[in-house]
């Protein structure tokens, strides 16, 4: 994610929290991201409402970055294209209550603190239809804490030699140990889920029906296939990979 394109004023761009942009929670809290946002809500405002007024059933992709879904409004906090609109997932969403028929985010949450992650969930309960679904991919801490517990496992071997290879070529030690801490203090992570955690704070968000869904399935046949499968070898990103949705109840 980097922030780009004509609204951002130079000030911003030439600012250390720029230059640290992917640490989000570090960079929303400056004067410079109040600025930043007031640019970004002005700009959307007719895309959204022209979406909105134009798609019978509304879809939320929160943190699209690279993976932009055709027929969803798609959403980034830096986004880089004109047709992605600006969302911070830790303040109120700039949408009406009730509009959405489904909302998907992947791997967004675990750049959030947990009251971060629970705003983003109240607020897409808050914009669904009742009856509507979430679905949430993030990396489960279960499965890390698996591979550095049983670092011979083949599939577990895999994934740690792809980690190493492709972002600790210069670690001085390359044990799974640096691997699970690289994954947890990198990327501007926040907080890592296991299945119970996400669980719970998806229900205390006010959803319902929680399941588990293997990567790129689901009961719902919009919610099949949304994954970016590109961002790492796919057998390595199932291996890390949790994936819950949820229902707003119909009162």
């Amino acid at each position: 994610m980097t922030v780009t394109g004509t609204l951002v004023p130079l000030s911003v761009k030439n600012s250390a929290a720029y230059r640290a942009a992917r640490s989000v929670y570090h960079f929303r809290q400056s004067d410079a991201f109040k600025r930043f946002r007031q640019n970004y809500l002005r700009r959307d405002a007719s895309t959204i409402g022209r979406y909105l007024a134009t798609e019978p059933n509304p879809k939320l992709h929160i943190g699209c970055g690279d993976n932009r879904l055709p027929g969803w409004l798609n959403t980034d906090f830096f986004p880089d294209r004109t047709d992605v609109c600006h969302l911070d997932a830790m303040a109120r969403f700039p949408l009406p209550d009730e509009a959405f028929e489904l909302v998907f985010s992947e791997h967004v949450i675990e750049h959030l603190p947990l009251t971060g992650g629970l705003n983003m969930l109240r607020e897409a309960f808050r914009i669904l239809r009742p009856g509507a679904r979430i679905r949430i991919s993030t990396p489960e801490l279960e499965a890390l804490v698996a591979i550095w517990q049983q670092p011979d496992l083949p599939e577990h071997q895999a994934y740690i030699r792809w980690h190493l290879e492709t972002w600790l070529a210069d670690a001085p030690v390359t044990t799974e140990a640096v691997v699970l801490n690289d994954f947890v203090r990198n990327w501007g992570h926040l907080f890592i889920y296991d299945e119970p955690t996400l669980r719970e704070t998806m229900e205390k968000a006010g959803f319902a029906d929680v399941q588990s869904y293997p990567l790129m399935e689901s009961g719902d046949p919009g919610l099949i296939g949304l994954e970016n499968a590109e961002r790492m070898p796919f057998e390595l990103l199932k291996l890390h990979t949790m994936t819950l949705e949820g229902v707003k109840p119909v009162a």
